[in-house]
């Protein structure tokens, strides 16, 4: 196969595995850590968050494996593994780091 033609399979069928998320709350105004599996051929990923609806927004794209939270609001976060042509994975599992006024 060359390179056009996984391009081209990578393009119809979504292509990258999904990157496995984990995080850690800190329990202190929605600061947290995020961090995310390697997924081979990822140029970068991007970075997802929702709140209780079921929407999801894009926060950024990122090269990092990690990335640290400090939110103003409880959010769920998710993470996908894009191509450089921008073709990417499913989004991961979700992570949830609450928001508590106080810090335990």
């Amino acid at each position: 196969m060359s390179v056009t033609d996984i391009d081209s399979l990578t393009e119809i069928y979504g292509a990258l595995p999904t990157p496995n998320l984990s995080g850690r709350p800190e329990f202190c105004k929605g600061k947290g850590t995020l961090s995310w599996t390697s997924v081979l051929d990822a140029e970068y990923y991007e970075l997802y968050y929702r709140t209780a609806s079921f929407n999801w927004y894009k926060l950024q794209n990122t090269n990092d494996l990690t990335h640290f939270t400090n939110a103003n609001e409880t959010r769920y976060y998710a993470v996908s593994a894009c191509t450089a042509s921008g073709n990417c994975s499913k989004k991961s599992n979700s992570i949830r780091i609450p928001y508590y006024d106080i810090c335990l």
